[in-house]
């Protein structure tokens, strides 16, 4: 990421507008890194990188994810399809649970999920709070 850009002020509005412009501030400043590929739990880097970046600024820069060598997806197709004979014979309280819990991770971190959407597909703030409460 360049220093062009600067720490958006924090807002003096309501309390949704500072958390949203701190989580905001969060995200275009979180440390950039490499994002290997996963299958079945183990990373799988191939030595072949793409940067990505922000679609509605390029001069903001997510970090390098890899490209997948080949025969990968058919392998991760193989996973899932093990994975989720297991997952149809969870309990249905169990599964239940297991959602529960990512809904409290996903209210729980609100901000930054609304921040994201709008630093990587340009939603304004209002419609990426929207977005994420969805859920």
């Amino acid at each position: 990421m360049t220093d062009t850009h600067t720490v958006t002020e924090i807002s003096k509005g309501t309390d949704e507008d500072r958390l949203f412009d701190a989580a905001f501030n969060a995200v275009l400043y979180t440390e950039r890194k490499d994002y290997p590929n996963y299958v079945g739990g183990l990373k799988i880097a191939s030595g072949r990188d793409f940067p990505v970046g922000s679609p509605i600024d390029q001069s903001i820069f997510f970090g390098n994810f890899q490209e997948p060598d080949e025969g990968i997806t058919d392998r991760a197709v193989e996973v899932a399809i093990k994975v989720f004979e297991k997952w149809s014979n969870t309990d249905v309280a169990k599964r239940i649970e297991i959602f529960e819990e990512v809904l409290g991770v996903i209210k729980r971190q609100r901000y930054r999920f609304a921040a994201i959407l709008t630093i990587s597909v340009g939603m304004i703030r209002s419609e990426s709070i929207r977005e994420v409460d969805k859920v």
